[in-house]
């Protein structure tokens, strides 16, 4: 294998997650080393299965890979993120490679995640995710240009006009529940909903590693089949090699992003004007109680701020990486009590963190606790 490629090291994307983000980047192995994951035909047999020969490298030596094969995850994805995220053999991984295009050379970032929640609605959730940044040099090797994925599509920005971190790697926020990128916290209006990136907890910079020759496998990374076959979202994604345009020519793919550019006056206008009816998240409290954890909070009752959900996600306390349970309970009333189920083994005190959704997926600011808190404390 040769040498990565300087370059890419020097201008890895530093990453900002939402502190309740359960799925981050990861190695894309978690997906064929966990448990009773498998690799399956389109007819549904069986190719290979984790611990039984499955691995990255399969992918590019069974016979006769074809269009509808795919990556199946088994069980709960939660304990399986957490498992990798735990482990520094696999957690904060981004998969890099070099592209001239356009008279400029691109440097990409595929970060691969291990499920995509999107669970307040109900629609676009799948297993996989493959999110992309990508930073393009001029011909003096100066960047110039950076371009964001975000659902089907992606922004673009002059270099100068992004923030860095230490000079050299662009910030990308990470948006929770979707793993769209963005270039600045805060929410981020689109066609079925409201991404809210955070920006409370520091940038990381992952390790980025290369890519084999699986990155163009015909299959699917996971089984989800998604709304209308895919249509309306929440399939399972293809492998990056395979994702045309922002594959092909990145340049092509960063002019789109530039293009989209007024599209976005009007959403921060839409922004804006939603102020008025984002949900308000006064206080939270948090007690242990015989395997689960019981969370009161307190909202703003005014009739525009109210709230559908409230995202509860428990964490190991000390270790951001270590988030135990996510769990969307629905609620009516400004104020109450929700209940959320302990993982087996979870002992002493845990850090809670919530936030509150309203129908359109606007989002409240999140609120931290400890289990033994009260609210307001």
């Amino acid at each position: 294998m040769s040498p990565l490629d300087p370059r890419l090291e020097k201008h890895r994307p530093a990453l900002v997650y939402d502190p309740q983000e359960a799925y981050r980047a990861m190695s894309a192995a978690s997906i064929t080393d966990y448990r009773d994951n498998v690799l399956k035909r389109g007819t549904g047999d069986v190719v290979s299965r984790a611990g039984h020969g499955l691995s990255l490298q399969t992918l590019t030596t069974y016979n006769g890979p074809k269009d509808g094969d795919r990556l199946d995850e088994d069980g709960d994805p939660l304990p399986a993120s957490r498992h990798f995220q735990a482990d520094p053999n696999y957690r904060e991984r981004v998969y890099g490679r070099v592209k001239e295009d356009g008279g400029r050379t691109w440097l990409q970032y595929w970060l691969w995640c291990y499920y995509n929640p999107k669970h307040l609605l109900g629609l676009g959730k799948h297993e996989g995710d493959w999110e992309m940044v990508q930073v393009g040099l001029g011909a003096n090797g100066t960047p110039e240009a950076v371009t964001y994925s975000q659902h089907e599509g992606g922004e673009g920005h002059k270099w100068e006009d992004v923030k860095h971190f230490q000079n050299d790697h662009p910030i990308a926020y990470v948006a929770p529940l979707s793993h769209a990128c963005y270039f600045e916290a805060g929410a981020h209006p689109y066609v079925l909903g409201v991404d809210n990136p955070d920006d409370s907890l520091p940038p990381i910079l992952p390790r980025v590693e290369e890519f084999g020759d699986w990155r163009t496998w015909i299959g699917r990374w996971g089984n989800s089949t998604g709304v209308g076959g895919g249509k309306f979202g929440g399939r399972s994604p293809a492998s990056p090699g395979n994702q045309g345009q922002k594959w092909d020519s990145p340049n092509a793919w960063h002019t789109r992003g530039l293009a989209r550019k007024p599209l976005r006056i009007g959403s921060n206008a839409v922004r804006q004007a939603g102020r008025a009816t984002y949900p308000k998240l006064q206080s939270i409290g948090a007690e242990r109680d015989d395997g689960r954890v019981r969370v009161a909070y307190e909202l703003d009752p005014a009739r525009l701020r109210k709230a559908s959900y409230l995202l509860v996600t428990l964490h190991k306390p000390g270790d951001e990486r270590q988030l135990l349970a996510s769990s969307p309970e629905p609620i009516r009333a400004p104020q109450g009590v929700v209940e959320v189920p302990l993982p087996p083994g979870v002992t002493g005190d845990v850090v809670v963190r919530a936030s509150a959704y309203n129908v359109l997926r606007q989002r409240s600011d999140p609120l931290e606790t400890q289990t033994g808190d009260r609210p307001g404390e």
